[in-house]
């Protein structure tokens, strides 16, 4: 059998989990407005799951993903400006001849 991804089968990805990385066989394109559900068995399928009620996801997503999107809870400044939960950073303290 071989083995790619730390270990996986071919065409699964690992999953760290509380017990240790599990392989799945992964999601490639999960909608906006859900969240991937890893498996929690080696050679189970990931999922896509709808948020919840309240909850919101922006992105299409996939298991492939480097960090997967979550869905997340609405809250009242999102209202103004969903980039208010990110760190903004001094441009005009750029090196390399930026302003």
């Amino acid at each position: 059998m071989l083995t790619v991804n730390g270990g996986c089968p071919k065409l699964q990805v690992p999953h760290n989990t509380s017990t240790g990385i599990v392989c799945c066989q992964p999601v490639l394109v999960c909608p906006r407005g859900s969240q991937i559900k890893f498996c929690t068995s080696n050679g189970g399928d990931d999922t896509c799951e709808k948020c919840p009620q309240g909850w919101h996801g922006n992105f299409i997503t996939s298991s492939l993903d480097a960090n997967p999107e979550q869905c997340f809870q609405y809250s009242k400044k999102h209202e103004t400006c969903a980039l208010d939960d990110n760190a903004w950073i001094e441009v005009s303290k750029a090196k390399h001849g930026m302003p």
